[in-house]
């Protein structure tokens, strides 16, 4: 490909990028978010709701409270950020900020996602310790940038 020539397939790979990690960095904030106002939500209201809503809110202040949980959701950072500076790699068709940043999201990815799979208690998180189709697409645009970035856009990423 020539210089400065960028592929649409890369372009299209970039706005999905931050695209995800868009999503990736709103989810940190609303865990954060949620935590907060479970810390803060008076047990008055609480004891005026219907049992079924209470049983919810424990169930809620469990999930906020587990260590494994607030990990895992903790490197969602590092995976929102690498998303966001590889995507800028691939406009700006650079070697380490494209391909190697992109390959680290990826493998970084993959690997959360196993240790999700393997570390939840499922009785927290539905479909925890479970390899299911929410999984499998979990798994999708990880290993399609490895794909891509490692064959079909390998030598687009040169400068």
């Amino acid at each position: 490909m020539s210089e400065g020539k960028r592929p649409g397939g890369l372009t299209a790979l970039a706005v999905i990028n931050f695209i995800l990690g868009g999503f990736v960095l709103l989810g940190v904030l609303g865990f954060i978010g949620g935590g907060i106002a479970m810390k803060y939500m008076p047990e008055s209201e609480v004891a005026k709701m219907p049992a079924e809503k209470q049983v919810e809110i424990e169930k809620a202040e469990k999930i906020f409270a587990d260590p494994t949980i607030r990990v895992l959701n903790g490197f969602n950072v590092p995976v929102a950020a690498l998303l966001i500076i590889s995507g800028i790699g691939y406009l700006m068709q650079k070697k380490v900020m494209g391909n190697i940043l992109g390959n680290t999201y990826a493998l970084l990815d993959i690997i959360l996602s196993i240790m999700g799979i393997v570390l939840m208690d499922s009785e927290l998180v539905e479909g925890a310790g479970n390899f299911n189709l929410m999984t499998m697409i979990g798994f999708i645009y990880p290993v399609l940038t490895l794909f891509l970035i490692n064959t079909t856009f390998k030598d687009d990423l040169v400068n």
